[in-house]
């Protein structure tokens, strides 16, 4: 028996009027904490910079909150 599928009818719902309207922003795309590196320097201060830019690109400014709901378990409707 094949199981409902929960996001499939939220993207059916909410996605056509989700993507207007967005202007596309040069993003990341896959922030993580293991990504940001931060050094302290004493004559410099602190210098932070971003790693690992191979999934970054032109898009809709929502996506990285976007992006990090791609974990979230789908098994039910809680979600």
């Amino acid at each position: 028996m094949k199981k409902h599928s929960f996001q499939t009818d939220l993207y059916e719902r909410n996605l056509q009027r989700t993507l207007v309207g967005y202007k596309p922003v040069f993003r990341h795309s896959d922030l993580q904490r293991k990504k940001v590196i931060v050094y302290r320097d004493t004559s410099q201060g602190l210098t932070v910079g971003l790693i690992d830019w191979e999934e970054a690109g032109w898009l809709p400014d929502f996506w990285e909150s976007f992006t990090a709901l791609q974990g979230v378990q789908w098994d039910n409707d809680w979600s």
